[in-house]
Formats: structure tokens, sequence, C-alpha cells
């Protein structure tokens, strides 16, 4: 996967969803800080480089007089790549994964890789 860039923590961002969680006729999602796994093999600009991440997003709504509240984990593994270290592949500049209520975790990167 030529030319494609590993992911370093700041890279990493997690994005609310709009779809209400089951039961719910409206509310609001709120996303967690994103967790992070890190190799400690790779780096890319003096930053650990990230080869997992995972999100837990709350929800607070209501259904008529009825309040709902949910949660939902968004899980970011890499997909299979050339380059590994110790076996774990790097997440990578346009990888995402969302849940069936819009809630996301992706990435978005220009860092060069550098291995140690």
């Amino acid at each position: 996967m030529a030319g494609a860039a590993a992911a370093r923590p700041a890279d990493v961002s997690a994005t609310a969803g709009s779809s209400p969680y089951t039961g719910a006729t409206s509310g609001t999602w709120t996303a967690g800080t994103p967790q992070l796994t890190t190799s400690d093999v790779l780096s890319s600009d003096g930053q650990a480089i990230v080869v997992g991440a995972s999100c837990s997003f709350t929800f607070s709504g209501t259904n008529g007089q009825t309040n709902v509240n949910g949660s939902s984990t968004v899980t970011l593994e890499p997909g299979g790549r050339a380059l590994t270290a110790a076996g774990v592949c790097p997440l990578v500049d346009g990888d995402s994964a969302r849940d069936s209520f819009g809630n996301t975790v992706s990435v978005a990167s220009s860092a060069s890789l550098v291995t140690d």
C-alpha cells in the first residue's frame, strides 16, 4: 500500500452520528475520547504509529415523555497491509469504521512513515 500515510495519535478522530438510538425518536450522540493502541516499533515524525483505535459513544434522547439512553462502541482495526511491524499493520489515511447510528472513527493523515 505504497503512499498511504500512517496514523499518528492526533490523526485519529471520532465523529458522533445523527441517527437516534434504538427506541428513541430524538436525541444526541456524544463521542468519548478515542482509545488508541500504538506500535512500539513504528514511528513517524517523532510520534508512535497507531495500530488500532476504538471510541465509546453515548446517547441521550427521548421517545415522547420517556428518556432513552444508550451507548455504542466503534472499533477501527487495520486492513491487510504489505507493511507490518511485529505482525501488526498500521492504520492509514482513509481508514474508518462506522456503526449503524453513524458514529465514526476515522484517520486523516499526511505523515511520512519511518520505521525504528
